[in-house]
């Protein structure tokens, strides 16, 4: 991948004064067969040379960026590459009506689709999300997907596995095993939710389990 990497970014070798002579050997010199110390040298310096390009033809459409993902940044630090991020969670107030649909929003999307009709039933199906203050927000793939097929289905079940959560099931203790059965048969489970771990450093753990589900506001 990092031989790719550098393929696709052969152009920085072009870009007058943007490249010494000893970066310009480096680059040349990566290599699918070279070792693991090189290969991460190889990562930093071509980071190096797209900040340095990008920095140098200043894209005027670039104010900031986002990155996405299914489990928060667990540290932040000054000493690293990737640094003062701003970290935005399930339970955080902030943007809490940007991860989904509100009812405001589908009721409008239904009604310009023809669907107003089918309200109730959506709601029954694809309702029920908390982020942080904000309750009763919905999944925006089933939402889309259902005004695409006009369809009542699980959409949302094919675009991921549930492999983290069943491996945590399988292989925790019975309070796990026990609360998930509860859970199951409708019962409640309260718990404080440790959102800043790292999952395989505690796997195990009650707490990070409800991390992953976040089921119900306020645990």
């Amino acid at each position: 991948m990092i031989v790719e990497q550098y393929c696709q970014y052969q152009f920085l070798l072009d870009q007058e004064g943007l490249v010494n002579e000893r970066e310009r050997e480096f680059f040349t010199a990566v290599s699918r067969d070279m070792d693991d110390d090189l290969a991460a040298v190889s990562l930093h310096m071509l980071s190096r040379l797209l900040m340095r390009y990008y920095n140098k033809k200043t894209n005027p459409y670039l104010e900031r960026a986002i990155m996405t993902g299914i489990t928060r940044v667990s540290k932040e630090s000054i000493f690293s590459d990737l640094n003062n991020l701003s970290v935005v969670t399930a339970t955080s107030d902030k943007y809490a009506d940007a991860f989904g649909f509100t009812q405001e929003e589908v009721s409008a999307a239904l009604h310009e689709f023809g669907l107003s009709g089918m309200e109730e039933y959506v709601r029954d199906w694809y309702d029920g999300f908390t982020f942080g203050n904000k309750t009763g927000i919905y999944n925006p793939w089933s939402i889309i997907s259902f005004l695409s097929e006009k369809k009542l289905c699980c959409y949302w079940a094919d675009t991921s596995s549930n492999a983290l959560v069943s491996k945590l099931v399988r292989e925790g203790s019975r309070n796990i095993k026990t609360a998930m059965e509860e859970l199951l048969a409708g019962g409640v489970q309260s718990a404080q939710v440790l959102m800043n771990r790292l999952y395989s450093a505690s796997l195990m753990r009650v707490k990070v389990l409800y991390g992953v589900f976040c089921l119900q506001e306020g645990i």
